[in-house]
């Protein structure tokens, strides 16, 4: 929920693969839901659809990843939602890079992803609700 309004259906979520990577994307945009593997399974994309019907896939930059982007498109966009494609800034796999990259001390590439991830939520979902 964000600190401005509560969450109301058509509001984006973002989606993506781990909880590191829930928690260090949820610093800049409050509606991100970890689907703890490659992808949401049947019963979480059931679940999802009660809560909104637009959706930012930003899963790991990889194989499964890019997998999991193609299945879950093609299911939530049969079942009437928006879908965009997160993209990650070049060689980053995950937003779970930023809280590697705190942990290391090395704010200067921290920063400079998160500002990424900032543009690139705020370019999709138009939303001032990305977190500054």
């Amino acid at each position: 929920v964000s600190q401005s309004r509560y969450f109301v259906y058509g509001d984006w979520i973002v989606l993506v693969e781990g909880l590191k990577d829930r928690d260090a994307l949820a610093g800049i945009y409050p509606n991100v839901v970890a689907t703890m593997t490659a992808g949401a399974g049947s019963m979480m994309r059931q679940i999802l659809l009660t809560l909104t019907n637009r959706f930012v896939l930003l899963y790991d930059a990889d194989d499964s990843g890019k997998k999991a982007y193609w299945r879950d498109k093609k299911f939530f966009e049969e079942n009437g939602c928006e879908v965009k494609f997160g993209r990650h800034p070049d060689g980053v796999k995950d937003t779970g890079t930023i809280a590697d990259l705190l942990y290391a001390g090395d704010d200067f590439n921290r920063e400079f992803i998160e500002m990424y991830y900032k543009m690139e939520l705020y370019n999709i979902t138009g939303s001032m609700e990305v977190r500054r």
